[in-house]
């Protein structure tokens, strides 16, 4: 009898477990955005001279050197490089990529790449939003990827 008990309290802990796994799945997580939703840029975003690129955290952007990684950010990536003004527009998701990449030993970056397009601005490129963290760790969730994006964009909700 003690044998069963703690095989079904093993049993259950490997379930416990099972059920909090970030890959795949909707959920509140940010990989749960689809192909067709769209994303609202609400304001200017002004990319600096050499860059092709921001990275938006807290709501604000930052450069590469003063992002806190283990913070939630997100990379909103255009084709041209050089100093420009991306105006407000609608970008619909064309794709979503979901990868997770050793950066340092027992560090992993989380996160998901959308393919973006518009028809009026064939610019921009993808908007990637995630962090740092280790093996255990987990998408963003949509909170967080709000967070990050502060008031630049309007973003598709969980269903």
């Amino acid at each position: 009898m003690n044998r069963h008990l703690v095989l079904f309290a093993f049993i259950f802990f490997l379930v416990s477990c099972a059920s909090t796994n970030n890959s795949g799945g909707t959920g509140n997580y940010i990989y749960s955005i689809k192909k067709g939703e769209t994303f609202v840029l609400k304001k200017d975003i002004n990319i600096t001279a050499r860059k092709a690129h921001v990275i938006l955290q807290d709501g604000t952007i930052k450069d590469f050197e003063n992002t806190d990684k283990y913070a939630p950010w997100c990379r909103f990536e255009v084709n041209k490089l050089g100093a420009q003004t991306i105006k407000p527009d609608t970008f619909t998701v064309t794709e979503v990529h979901q990868n997770q990449i050793n950066v340092l030993p027992g560090t992993f970056n989380y996160y998901v790449k959308f393919d973006l397009s518009a028809a009026n601005n064939k610019n921009v490129r993808d908007l990637a939003c995630g962090s740092w963290g280790s093996s255990t760790d987990k998408y963003l969730t949509f909170p967080q990827m709000q967070q990050a994006l502060g008031s630049y964009f309007d973003i598709p909700m969980p269903k």
